[in-house]
């Protein structure tokens, strides 16, 4: 290999690991603070429905343990993507995709680089489309979620056991959230809980929402009440905070396609000159001073795309 490529593939390699330590400091450091901020704050009603939230958040918290903690991220994702995959089946299609992505990169380049390239394309690809259909799956959830709750509230007013309900909304509700409500009655037609079946069922979710519905059945089986009118309540509450997010999306649309049109534009047009005028971005590789000002591109690049991503985030 040239001496020049092996350069220019060690900048890459070096830039690329730089810049995944720097974006997994920032996404770590913000978790940390975020849960800081919610261990710290002070609870102005303990009450059983703060002590179950409590106890159900920490059943839910992910292995201690890093690699676990990965494993158990990745199986959510499998989960929550709705594909009918497992853990096994989804790694063998990320190994198959980056084998494909190095043969392309090979056969295009024909050099290391562009295996390499090749290799982490193919297997950053599975993983998007995996999070895409999760993402959108949780969002066909959340929109659901009110209608479900007020169905299962009308359900108990029929005279219907809180398992019977369930089972009723399973069988009335398509898609994803019908699907787990399926779950949870057959879960509790093997014997397990209610309030045990849906925390079993927040941990897949992993909706806000949904957590306060186990938390508000939980407080009922311990406390007594009337529970139909408590989920009417819960359901206008998660239908107003559904109508504010749209609000929100909608008010800022043109804000966002900007702001990434502009962070993307500048990769696509250095992609674009390495495939018109590779002589004139090989300059750039030629000397230590090109180097460093690509890595510091890149690594500014990173952090202006988490930069937007942290300001267009809000918390409902």
């Amino acid at each position: 290999m040239p001496e020049a490529k092996l350069l220019m593939f060690l900048t890459l390699v070096l830039s690329s690991g730089v810049t995944l330590v720097v974006a997994l400091a920032v996404l770590r450091w913000w978790e940390n603070r975020r849960q800081a901020a919610r261990a710290a704050q002070p609870s102005s009603d303990p009450s059983a429905e703060t002590l179950v939230l409590r106890s159900m958040q920490e059943a839910a918290a992910p292995p201690a343990n890093f690699r676990d903690r990965l494993d158990h991220r990745f199986q959510l994702l499998m989960e929550g993507s709705g594909l009918g995959l497992d853990t096994t089946l989804g790694t063998l299609w990320i190994g198959l995709s980056a084998c494909l992505g190095a043969a392309v990169g090979y056969l295009w380049w024909e050099s290391v680089l562009g295996v390499a390239l090749g290799l982490f394309a193919g297997a950053l690809l599975p993983l998007l489309v995996f999070g895409y259909y999760a993402r959108k799956q949780q969002e066909n959830m959340q929109r659901q979620l009110p209608d479900v709750i007020f169905s299962l509230s009308r359900s108990l007013r029929a005279n219907l056991s809180l398992e019977q309900a369930i089972a009723h909304v399973g069988e009335e509700t398509p898609n994803a959230l019908g699907r787990e409500f399926r779950r949870i009655a057959e879960q509790m037609y093997l014997g397990l809980a209610a309030p045990a079946a849906l925390e079993s069922a927040a941990r897949r979710i992993q909706l806000p929402d949904f957590n306060l519905l186990v938390a508000l059945v939980s407080l009922h089986r311990t406390a007594g009440g009337n529970l139909p009118l408590l989920l009417d309540r819960l359901a206008a509450s998660v239908r107003d905070r559904n109508q504010f997010r749209q609000y929100f999306r909608t008010v800022t649309a043109q804000a966002r396609i900007t702001a990434f049109a502009i962070a993307l534009s500048v990769p696509v047009l250095f992609v674009g000159m390495w495939y018109w005028q590779p002589d004139y971005v090989g300059r750039f590789f030629q000397s230590s001073a090109g180097l460093s000002a690509l890595a510091v591109a890149a690594i500014l690049e990173a952090v202006g795309l988490l930069w937007i991503y942290w300001i267009l985030r809000v918390d409902y």
